[in-house]
């Protein structure tokens, strides 16, 4: 069997596991999962587990790297490389490509991504920052050094504009609509009426300790705005808001924050399917609601407002020609809520063609088109 290395910095899930539909890899590779979150994301390695499997290595320092690539055959492997870019990675992936691996890169379920606009205040804060300058030549410095990709799996025509240049292209969609694919008949059993609110895990995120951005608001701040707005649209729509908690949330279900809501884990896709609208600030799994037709209200509040996140709310609002509602704002509900509810098809449209799914692409399981691809036009390891 052919060998299939797939690198990843995080902690490798049993969600993962799904995701990438290990089990049937295993049937086409002989399919080594590397985690490396311990050597290169010490400071939140910790925080999650690993789902143990058959072919999982977990790799927790530099020996322990050159170990594992003393087990590799010194011929052609294929390489899925979903690690971030730092020294290690590169030192890495350039290991792996000068004993022959052909690298493959995800690019699935892009978001709309927020740029700082150019402004002569902001180019004179750049030239009198050193670090700015120095991170900028330390980033150019790895791409020069990065290997040469030689397959793109592509979800969406944003992803597509940015890989011209790379030989094979698959064209294909996010693993969000893999689960919507799988989930097409299936239905939750809650006899309600309700809507549902994404948990982002918005105060204990392990992200913030990674990429060292501070919480973007207080948990008693938060949690009380949320707790005030669901009240309203509880009494005003006659319904139950349910929330689908983030997957990487640690809250303990007999005391969460939520004023006793009921609190579900890994079911969004069906509770999203089976709910009378989405609230959101910007995560990812706003996708289903777009695939199913839920109208989305993005929310914000003072606090986050006032922090890093919030031009990021904004910009996914935009991408939906939707406006986020301050629920610290109280006199904002009644005229903002109506409008919000509404569903504009040509930006859901859009959307999908440019975040979820290449127009055309096959509709089946992410991984069969990936190994279909390869057969097809004869990719050899």
């Amino acid at each position: 069997m052919r060998l299939l290395i797939i690198l990843v910095d995080y902690s490798f899930s049993e969600r993962d596991y799904k995701r990438f539909s290990i089990s049937y890899l295993q049937q086409h590779f002989d399919v080594k999962v590397v985690d490396l979150s311990g050597w290169m994301k010490r400071k939140v390695a910790h925080l999650e587990v690993s789902y143990p499997f058959d072919g999982h290595y977990q790799i927790t320092h530099w020996k322990g790297c050159k170990n594992f690539i003393k087990l590799i055959p010194k011929s052609g492997y294929l390489v899925i490389d979903c690690l971030s870019n730092n020294i290690k990675s590169v030192w890495l992936r350039r290991k792996l490509y000068f004993l022959g691996a052909r690298f493959i890169i995800l690019r699935l379920g892009l978001l709309p991504t927020y740029k700082t606009q150019f402004s002569i205040k902001l180019y004179f804060k750049t030239l009198l920052s050193p670090q700015k300058y120095l991170r900028f030549i330390y980033h150019s410095f790895l791409r020069h050094l990065m290997p040469r990709i030689n397959i793109a799996m592509i979800g969406g025509r944003v992803a597509l504009s940015m890989l011209k240049a790379i030989p094979h292209k698959i064209f294909a969609h996010s693993f969000d609509y893999d689960v919507y694919l799988n989930k097409q008949y299936s239905f939750n059993n809650l006899n309600v009426t309700y809507a549902v609110f994404l948990d982002e895990d918005m105060i204990n995120h392990p992200d913030y300790i990674y990429c060292d951005l501070p919480c973007p608001a207080t948990a008693k701040e938060y949690y009380t705005s949320l707790a005030t707005f669901f009240d309203y649209l509880e009494e005003k729509f006659k319904l139950k808001i349910i929330i689908a908690t983030h997957p990487r949330s640690k809250l303990d279900d007999k005391d969460t924050p939520f004023n006793g809501r009921l609190c579900i884990q890994g079911k969004t896709a069906e509770l999203i399917k089976g709910s009378l609208f989405v609230i959101s600030h910007i995560s990812t799994a706003k996708s289903y609601a777009i695939l199913w037709k839920k109208p989305i209200v993005f929310i914000t509040t003072d606090e986050l407002n006032m922090s890093w996140i919030r031009p990021h709310i904004d910009f996914h609002a935009l991408a939906l020609k939707k406006s986020p509602v301050n629920i610290n704002n109280q006199t904002e509900y009644p005229s903002k809520l109506q409008d919000l509810l509404a569903i504009d098809d040509d930006a859901y449209a859009e959307y999908q063609q440019n975040y979820l799914k290449i127009p055309g692409s096959p509709e089946k399981p992410l991984m069969n088109i990936f190994v279909d691809y390869l057969q097809e036009h004869c990719i050899e390891a």
